[in-house]
This record gives structure tokens, C-alpha cells and sequence, in this order.
């Protein structure tokens, strides 16, 4: 069975970057990877392995939004906050952590963001919705979407291979560059559980978000300039003073091989944090059934 590494501590290969190049962002980073991540609203504001920029370029977006009923929300790279700070991004314990605020149409809940590290080419992400109203919120939803264009560092274009497939117990989506450098999404699958690629472009309305969980779109291995996109939807009702979470991985690779590698191992186990963020309801020791897949 293979084991996971959560890079926790400084000492274990993170540590704090001073980049005059991304003002106001926290950075952490291993010997091939380097995530920056806006302070002012938790997005993602760099991810670069082997020195290779993935999203930072052309259409940039790596941007992360949610909805409840009609309203949908966003938190862009390039600042947009259409849920304030309640908490800035900062770095701690080898990782990153924020808080904004969702607030809308009289629904009121915060999504903790977390960032951190499993080995040296994978990037975990949660996010922890707590309900701070005073009603229920039913069917919250929440979606990372993005551009990838890693093969424009490298001379390759915009456009990558898009596809959508079962792996490791889960489903994924990958996009590849033309000269072989990857990223690869994916988490612990339950029918909450949404990935597409290429199409829509990115997920910035309420209207996208729809198409996206009703129709996820698989872009089967088309070479295209196309954003992918990982969400969730927190089934039944949010009560007032409850939280959820959801973890999903990016593994980075030279390869799309090498990055499946590098997923493979951060998935299988899954580790304490990952098992309390994947579809499971904070302080009522509700554990949803994961797939575990044998080495």
C-alpha cells in the first residue's frame, strides 16, 4: 500500500517565498512546486513546477466560486471578490489557509480555504463551508475552475489535451500541453461529485454553474484552449453553526504519466484530513464511504 506525505512543517521541504513579482500572496512551495495564493480573496494566484507557469498566462483563470439558489458568487486572480476576506490568506504550519464570506439572497455562510502539500508534485485543496445564519441553506454548491497554459512557457501554445476519465477510484480530469507537462484533478468520488474540461471556458454565473453539475462536459481528448473545473454540492440542508468540507487534488507532472503517478500516491490512502473533508458533516461523525484502491 502506498503512504502519503503531508508536508506540514517547514522543515519537511515548505517554506515562506518572498515574490516581488505576485504582490500581496502567500507562497509555499517543495523542490518542484510553487503555489502563490492571493491574500486578499484565497484564490490561486500562481502554480509553477519545474519553473513552468500552468495558469498565470493568456485568459488567466484560476478562480473558485459558490451558490445557493440562483446567486452565484466569485473569487477571481486578479482580485475580484465577490465574497469578502473575513480572514486573510496566510501561511502557516507549511501551508496556506483563508476565510471569505458568501452572502447573498439571505443566505450567509463562510468557506474556509485550505492549501497545503501531499509529497512534492501535489497541491491539496479544501474548502470548509460553515452556515453563520440563522436559517438553514440547502444544496450549497462550490466550483474551482481554470485555464491551463503550461505549454506557453514552454513555447507550445495555449491549448492542451482535455479529457475526462476513471482513475485510481475516482474521477479525474487532465490537461496536457503538447510537450508533455500536466495537470491532473480529481477527489474521492460520491454523486456530489463534479469534474469537466472544455467546455464551459471558465464557470464565472449562476447559469454556467448549472450547466456544469447538471451536464459536467468531457473534452475526450481534445487539443483545444479549454479551462477544466472541479465542484461540489453539499447534499440536504446546511444548519445554522454546521460545517462541510471537500478535498480535491492537483498533481503536477512532466508527463501526463508522471502525473497520474504523483495522484496515485497522494490518493491512495487517503490521510485523517482528507477522509474529514470529503463530503462529511463537522462534529456529527458522519463519515462518508470511500474507495480505496490496493498498490
Amino acid at each position: 500500500m502506498l503512504s502519503i506525505r503531508t508536508m506540514a512543517a517547514a522543515g519537511m521541504g515548505c517554506s515562506l517565498l518572498a515574490s516581488a513579482a505576485l504582490a500581496q500572496t502567500g507562497s509555499i512551495n517543495t523542490s518542484a512546486l510553487n503555489l502563490a495564493v492571493n491574500q486578499g480573496n484565497s484564490a490561486i494566484s500562481s502554480v509553477r513546477f519545474n519553473s513552468v507557469e500552468f495558469f498565470r498566462q493568456g485568459t488567466f483563470v484560476s478562480d473558485f466560486g459558490g451558490q445557493a439558489g440562483t446567486s452565484f458568487l466569485r473569487n477571481s486572480n486578479s482580485g475580484g471578490t465577490g465574497m469578502p476576506s473575513v480572514s486573510n490568506a496566510a501561511v502557516a504550519g507549511g501551508g496556506i489557509t483563508g476565510l471569505v464570506q458568501y452572502a447573498s439572497g439571505g443566505t450567509t455562510v463562510q468557506l474556509g480555504r485550505s492549501y497545503d502539500f501531499v509529497g512534492t508534485n501535489v497541491i491539496r485543496v479544501t474548502t470548509t463551508v460553515t452556515n453563520v445564519g440563522s436559517s438553514s441553506v440547502a444544496n450549497f454548491r462550490i466550483v474551482d475552475t481554470f485555464d491551463p497554459d503550461q505549454g506557453r512557457d514552454r513555447g507550445n501554445g495555449f491549448s492542451t489535451l482535455n479529457d475526462v476519465f476513471d482513475f485510481a477510484g475516482t474521477r479525474v480530469v487532465q490537461a496536457t500541453e503538447s510537450g508533455g507537462y500536466t495537470v491532473l484533478m480529481g477527489a474521492v468520488s460520491s454523486a456530489d461529485y463534479r469534474i469537466a474540461s472544455g467546455s464551459p471556458f471558465s464557470i464565472d454565473s449562476s447559469s454556467a454553474m448549472n450547466s456544469f453539475f447538471t451536464s459536467p462536459f468531457d473534452g475526450n481528448g481534445d487539443f483545444a484552449d479549454s479551462g477544466l473545473h472541479v465542484g461540489f454540492q453539499f447534499s440536504g440542508d446546511l444548519l445554522p453553526g454546521q460545517s462541510r468540507s471537500f478535498s480535491y487534488l492537483q498533481a503536477y507532472g512532466t508527463t501526463a504519466s508522471a502525473a497520474q503517478a504523483a495522484f496515485a500516491a497522494a490518493i491512495i490512502p487517503l490521510p485523517p484530513a482528507a477522509l474529514a473533508g470529503v463530503g462529511t458533516l463537522c462534529g456529527l461523525g458522519a463519515l462518508s464511504a470511500v474507495r480505496r484502491r490496493r498498490a
